[in-house]
């Protein structure tokens, strides 16, 4: 009769004819397993016969990994919402399943309240092998707390944003902004235009720093001064943030050849309230954006189209070779974002 309570990893090996070690590769999902899927099958079956379930503290101890990695977002809050209903972090999130699924890994998911933080809590549930790593999402330029898991040795990648006191210190990955800002910016004055309108918000966060510096970088290369980029200081993802700066922009006498924001939704509403005073993107002005919403086709829209997926799928790569080898440098990787829509920059009047 076959034993059903108490199995071990040996009794599956015994049932299906084969040695220990290759029961637990192909339990665990192992990177390196090699075998032949009708032993998979044979190793599968003894389990389910046996009613066997591998016991996570020990393949901790054994292995000395936990296979589950980390991803931190910001929390949720209220009348603002969640950060799962940003696009962005969507599609990132798909990019990094799947490359963990192909290591063998699993998501845990933290919400990055300050409370985490300041309490020193990511320490410990490293150090208590709840997880081998950390992905962090949506990171504040101050949040200078993540300076001491850094120098722990925790393995760490940022991705999209960093704080500002560890640029150049830990892994981060993010879309090439900055120059995808320059070539809509070279291609505005390229136009003839000279004045353009930053959405920039209040913030001092990493995407926004570098659009900015991609757009000085090409008034630079015309030999014109960086003060005709106008920016609008109002925090532009509070609230209807569009009326009051279309007002403002069409009582102004300094008039743009281009309105630049920081998201598709952003660069909608100033498009609709535009409208309402008479002006159309791109006969009479055009509209640049910063997002991934491929399914918005848009060919009235500038827009920097970044692969998100890919965004995931390289950070996880980062992050497990940390896991894997702790002596690594530190990577800083940039990729290039498509610019899309560009020629409605020519068609609109000075």
């Amino acid at each position: 009769m076959i034993r059903k309570s108490n199995s071990n990893i040996r009794d599956v090996a015994s049932l299906a004819g084969v040695s220990p070690g290759s029961v637990s590769k192909v339990l665990n999902s192992s990177p390196d397993c090699r075998v032949s899927p009708e032993i998979r099958e044979r190793i599968f079956d003894a389990a389910r016969k046996l009613e066997y379930t591998p016991n996570i503290n020990a393949k901790r101890l054994f292995s000395k990994r936990t296979g589950v990695v980390a991803l931190v977002v910001p929390p949720p809050i209220a009348g603002a919402g969640s950060a799962f209903e940003d696009r962005h972090l969507c599609r990132i999130l798909g990019g990094i399943e799947e490359e963990l699924f192909r290591e063998g890994y699993r998501l845990m998911f933290i919400s990055n309240r300050r409370t985490i933080g300041d309490s020193r809590e990511f320490l410990e549930l490293h150090s208590s092998r709840y997880m081998d790593g950390l992905i962090v999402w949506g990171a504040e330029a101050d949040e200078a707390y993540w300076a001491e898991v850094a120098v722990r040795g925790i393995p760490l990648v940022f991705v999209s944003s960093i704080p500002e006191n560890l640029e150049g210190k830990a892994n981060f990955i993010s879309s090439d902004y900055r120059n995808a800002a320059r070539i809509i910016t070279r291609k505005v004055l390229a136009a003839g235009h000279r004045k353009m309108v930053f959405l920039d918000g209040q913030s001092a966060g990493f995407v926004r720093k570098e659009i900015k510096r991609g757009m000085e970088d090409a008034f630079d290369e015309f030999e014109l001064s960086s003060r005709d980029i106008l920016s609008y200081r109002r925090k532009p993802f509070e609230g209807d943030f569009a009326l009051p700066f279309v007002r403002e922009y069409m009582a102004s006498a300094e008039r743009a050849g281009i309105i630049v924001t920081l998201n598709y939704s952003s660069a909608v509403a100033v498009r609709n309230e535009l409208a309402n005073y008479g002006v159309y993107c791109p006969r009479d002005i055009s509209l640049a954006c910063f997002d991934s919403a491929k399914e918005e086709r848009d060919g009235a829209l500038v827009r920097c189209v970044p692969d998100d997926w890919q965004l995931g799928s390289r950070a996880v790569r980062a992050l497990l070779s940390a896991v894997r080898k702790r002596d690594l440098p530190v990577v800083t990787e940039l990729l290039a974002a498509a610019v899309t829509g560009d020629r409605s920059i020519a068609e609109c009047h000075s």
